[in-house]
């Protein structure tokens, strides 16, 4: 079973670029409230049911991230690659932002082996 990170943990894991440990670890559901994440690289992980409310991901790299169930609003998101992260209709956003221009791909346009992962 994938170890669970405390906040503090996987700050530190993004900041010091230790990538095993990221996709390693179990986020579904973490809560990021507050978190400094700005310029990392969170490309590919699976932030299901995670609450990003007042963190700071400016700059950070989430492209292919899984964000299904999770919370953006209160987040900053200025620069924040989501190009081709996942995210569903409980995927929560900030007002006026918009998938299509972040080149985000709704859950339910992935392959069917790909859309329960």
């Amino acid at each position: 079973m994938a170890e669970r990170p405390t906040l503090k943990q996987f700050t530190e894991w993004v900041n010091f670029e230790r990538r095993d440990e990221l996709l390693a670890a179990d986020l579904t559901g973490m809560v990021m409230t507050g978190a400094e994440l700005w310029g990392g690289n969170l490309s590919g992980l699976n932030f299901r049911d995670c609450d990003f409310a007042g963190s700071n991901l400016f700059g950070s790299d989430m492209s292919d991230a899984d964000l299904r169930g999770a919370s953006l609003v209160g987040a900053d998101l200025h620069r924040t690659n989501l190009r081709g992260a996942i995210y569903d209709d409980d995927t929560r956003f900030p007002a006026e932002f918009s998938t299509e221009e972040r080149h985000m791909v709704h859950g339910r346009d992935l392959p069917d082996a790909e859309s329960d992962n």
